[in-house]
């Protein structure tokens, strides 16, 4: 009986089997998440699809539609956000939004423009696209914004649009 052993020292074929794919580590299509804060779900996230990817400029993308539904501590819908994209930079609590976003608050404000930065953990975002605030009967345009999460106090950069003046409507 004869055992005959082998093996290859082809730079080319070792050089293909170290070569890293350019995949993400985790993918999800349809997906659900909902997150929460000492046992409370405050937050339920749909996206057509999710990726992980590790590393430094890792982090997790939602897209193909993505919808986040804003919940208070009793369940019910404070406000919520759609936009075709939503990337979570690295673990950071920044989130990238972008493609149509639509923000809304059960107050009544909504915000719309195609990209706008979260920043989750200060309950805050900002954005340097042109968008449309709607506040009541009032529509504010503009370039820029910062504000608070639930619309509640925003600045405005580069204004336009039509605002109601409580004067005019006085009577004398």
């Amino acid at each position: 009986m004869w055992l005959l052993g082998a093996c290859s020292n082809d730079r080319s074929a070792v050089q293909a089997l170290n070569q890293s794919l350019d995949a993400p580590t985790m993918e999800q299509f349809d997906a659900v998440i909902s997150y929460s804060d000492s046992g409370v779900v405050t937050m339920r996230l749909e996206a057509g699809h999710l990726t992980k990817e590790e590393g430094e400029q890792g982090g997790q993308l939602f897209d193909q539609g993505v919808k986040v539904t804003l919940l208070n501590n009793d369940g019910t819908i404070r406000g919520g956000i759609l936009a075709s994209t939503i990337r979570q930079i690295g673990e950071s609590e920044t989130w990238v939004l972008s493609g149509d976003v639509h923000m809304t608050h059960h107050s009544g404000r909504a915000l719309m423009t195609d990209s706008l930065t979260w920043h989750r953990d200060a309950a805050r975002i900002t954005s340097q696209s042109a968008l449309r605030l709607i506040d009541g009967d009032e529509e504010i345009r503009g370039i820029g914004l910062e504000s608070r999460e639930d619309l509640s106090q925003y600045t405005i950069f580069a204004v336009s649009g039509e605002l109601n003046n409580p004067m005019e409507n006085t009577k004398e």
